[in-house]
């Protein structure tokens, strides 16, 4: 799975404002349904800035290290 932190941060934003939308209105079914909503994007939202930055896979060192080849380029 890729990407899956900012996934999950997308995800619980939607949720948390759709479920505030429901909790605005102000019906007993629209605030049963939306406070529910809400408390699931809050967890997603912690959950997802627990999870550790993906990695590009290039380290400090790596990248310190690195030099451009010396070949040539082709003609455009």
């Amino acid at each position: 799975m890729q990407h899956i932190r900012g996934n999950l941060l997308i995800s619980a934003l939607v949720c948390v404002a759709f479920g505030g939308l429901l909790i605005l209105q102000g019906d007993s079914l629209a605030i049963g349904l939306g406070a529910p909503i809400s408390l699931c994007g809050l967890i997603m939202f912690v959950w997802g800035m627990n999870l550790k930055p993906e990695e590009l896979g290039w380290s400090q060192d790596k990248i310190a290290e690195w030099t451009p080849s010396a070949e040539s380029l082709p003609e455009a």
